[in-house]
C-alpha cells in the first residue's frame, strides 16, 4: 500500500506536472502568436509609414519642381518682354529707350546685341544730320552765290541743213559780271 501511495503521489505529481507543462507550453504558445502579430502589426505600420512617407517626398518634390518651373518661366517672360518692348521702342523711333539686360543667357545677349544697334543707329542717324546739315549749309552759300551772279541767255538763229533738217546751234553760258 506504500508503494501505490507512493505510485499515486508520484501520479498526481506527474499530472501536476504536465498540467503545470501544458500551461506553460500554451502561454509560451500565446506569446509567440502575440509576438507574431505584433511583428505583422509592425511590419504593417512600416509599410502603410513607408507609402506616407514616399507620397509625401513624391509630392513635395513635385510641387518644388512646379514651383522651380514656374519662376524660371517667368523670369524668361520677363526678359522676352525687356527685349519685345526695346525693339519696339526702337522700331517707333524711341532711340533713347533703356535696354537692361542681366545675366549670362540667350536673352541678355539678344538685349546686348539689340542695344549696340540702337547704339549703331544713333551714331548712323547723328552722321546723318551732320551730313544734312552741311548739305543745307552748302545750299544757302550756293543759293547766295546764283543770286549774285546774273545768267544771260543767248538767241540764236535756227539752222537747217539743204534737205530742211533743224540744226541745233552750240549752247555757251555767257556770264556777266556786275
Amino acid at each position: 500500500t506504500q508503494l501505490s501511495e507512493k505510485i499515486s503521489n508520484a501520479n498526481k505529481r506527474l499530472e501536476t506536472s504536465q498540467k503545470e507543462l501544458s500551461q506553460k507550453n500554451e502561454n509560451l504558445f500565446r506569446d509567440i502568436t502575440d509576438a507574431k502579430n505584433i511583428a505583422f502589426s509592425s511590419m504593417d505600420n512600416a509599410q502603410t509609414q513607408s507609402l506616407y512617407v514616399t507620397l509625401v517626398v513624391g509630392i513635395a518634390s513635385t510641387l518644388a519642381a512646379l514651383i522651380f518651373g514656374l519662376l524660371l518661366t517667368a523670369g524668361i517672360r520677363t526678359k522676352l518682354r525687356n527685349a519685345n518692348s526695346a525693339v519696339n521702342a526702337i522700331t517707333e523711333g524711341d532711340l533713347s529707350a533703356e535696354i537692361k539686360a542681366t545675366g549670362n543667357d540667350e536673352i541678355s545677349s539678344l538685349l546686348i546685341s539689340t542695344s549696340q544697334m540702337r547704339d549703331k543707329i544713333v551714331e548712323v542717324i547723328g552722321a546723318m544730320s551732320l551730313v544734312i546739315e552741311k548739305i543745307s549749309e552748302n545750299s544757302s552759300k550756293l543759293e547766295v552765290t546764283a543770286d549774285q551772279v546774273p545768267v544771260v541767255a543767248v538767241i540764236t538763229p535756227v539752222t537747217t541743213t539743204p534737205d530742211g533738217a533743224p540744226i541745233a546751234p552750240p549752247v555757251l553760258p555767257f556770264i556777266l559780271s556786275t
